[in-house]
């Protein structure tokens, strides 16, 4: 047990491809899970205090670019 983290990846060697794709499946998925409350915190205290007119088009933005 002298080096456990290059045993870890002897084992995962052959699924390198299929473990990469996870990690960065799991890192969007953390991303967005963050993005939400943010837009949630900017369309209350922003957007429904003011003029709606004048946010929408950047509260569209956001939301467009949460979705896949």
């Amino acid at each position: 047990m002298r080096f456990p983290v290059r045993k870890f990846f002897s084992y995962y060697k052959p699924y390198l491809r299929l473990f990469l794709a996870v990690l960065a499946c799991s890192i969007m998925t953390s991303a967005v899970t963050l993005v939400f409350p943010l837009l949630v915190r900017y369309i209350t205290k922003d957007v429904l205090e003011g003029d709606l007119s004048t946010h929408s088009k950047k509260c569209s933005r956001l939301a467009g670019s949460c979705s896949f």
